[in-house]
């Protein structure tokens, strides 16, 4: 087995081989490949938070809630706390410049809702703090790459805040049903803050009809690239409560963070650990379309994963949420990698 030659720079260089060739310019060159033995011959470096428990230095979330769900309020409240190293819902944020790239909100409404925010957190707005304002442009990942990694020279940032990910992914031709398309727009996004040593948080939207009655990692619309991609998926999901929602979190690098209820007095969010996560909004009066009862009328003992999901007819996030549900409820079990139906024995007179 050849033994790869790490005093070469850029692609991986075996003996008797080059690699002249030169690296396209919208691609970025590969790094070379590390022996397990070298990476293994000291421990493994610790997690550093930018926002504690929640995103990591150089990670990717995506935050998801439904269309006019304070998306943006709650960015803008994140950006801040980032730029001034303060505190987000309790979490200590580690100060940093922050570029916000705003497609959605004019620059006059945009000027109102941080003027509001920096006012209730008694706080001057920060100058590390970088609002793009480009409702309106039309704007590429190609196109953002350029301006970006530009501005990052002058000023590298901490945090990259993309808000919302349907307006680049749209100018950049990625269907957002498409795995394909999303996977692909996630990995440029993704390049243009590795390149920047930045972290990422996309804000995203809620599919439509009742979010509550899926995952929580589930509920963005779309392709299931944009649940299996990000480092942590954020989700605010309504509570029964008036102006209350649910903030969840899928984590990759941190340990499991409990369900926080936050109530809303604008223009910010606040824990309120009086309230119960779990009674999220029901979508009332409407029959659910998609009763994990049916889903289990489909299975037939012993089929695989698959199998199930191909009898279902369902798409891959509905069947898994149902799925789910019937496995924490006990009524379906998974032995060796298949599906079987739990009964319950009659109890004995």
């Amino acid at each position: 087995m050849p033994v790869i030659d790490y005093t070469k720079k850029g692609a991986a260089v075996f003996p008797g081989e080059s690699h002249d060739e030169e690296t396209p310019s919208n691609q970025s060159p590969w790094p070379l490949p590390v022996r397990a033995s070298d990476l293994c011959s000291k421990p493994a470096p610790a997690v550093t938070p930018l926002i504690d428990g929640l995103l990591a230095v150089g990670g990717t979330s995506i935050l998801s809630a439904p269309s006019k769900g304070r998306k943006t309020f709650t960015t803008f409240d994140i950006a801040v706390s980032v730029a001034t190293g303060g505190k987000w819902l309790g979490m200590a944020c580690r100060q940093g410049v922050v570029i916000y790239l705003n497609f959605e909100l004019s620059e006059s409404t945009a000027h109102r809702r941080l003027e509001a925010i920096c006012r209730a957190r008694g706080i001057e707005a920060p100058a590390n703090l970088l609002i793009w304002n480009l409702r309106g442009r039309v704007v590429n990942a190609e196109s953002l790459r350029e301006h970006v990694l530009k501005q990052a020279k002058d000023t590298p940032p901490a945090l990259i805040i993309l808000d919302p990910l349907y307006k680049i992914s749209a100018n950049s031709g990625a269907e957002e049903n498409s795995n394909d398309g999303q996977a692909r727009i996630l990995n440029q996004l993704e390049d243009i803050a590795r390149e920047a040593g930045s972290a990422l948080l996309i804000v995203h939207h809620f599919a439509k009809g009742a979010s509550s009655e899926k995952n929580a990692i589930d509920r963005a619309s779309g392709a299931g690239a944009l649940a299996r991609a990000p480092d942590s998926v954020l989700t605010l999901t309504e509570h029964e409560e008036n102006d209350m929602v649910v903030l969840e979190a899928s984590l990759r690098d941190f340990a499991p963070l409990q369900p926080l209820c936050l109530r809303w007095s604008f223009p910010v969010w606040s824990v309120d650990g009086s309230a119960d996560p779990a009674k999220l909004k029901k979508r009332g009066g409407v029959p659910e379309k998609y009763p994990a009862a049916e889903l289990q009328k489909r299975l037939r003992d012993g089929m695989t994963n698959q199998d199930w999901l191909k009898a279902s007819t369902w798409t891959e996030p509905t069947y898994r949420s149902k799925r789910d549900q019937l496995l924490r409820d006990k009524k379906v079990s998974l032995r060796s990698g298949c599906y079987y139906a739990e009964t319950q024995e009659p109890q004995k007179p």
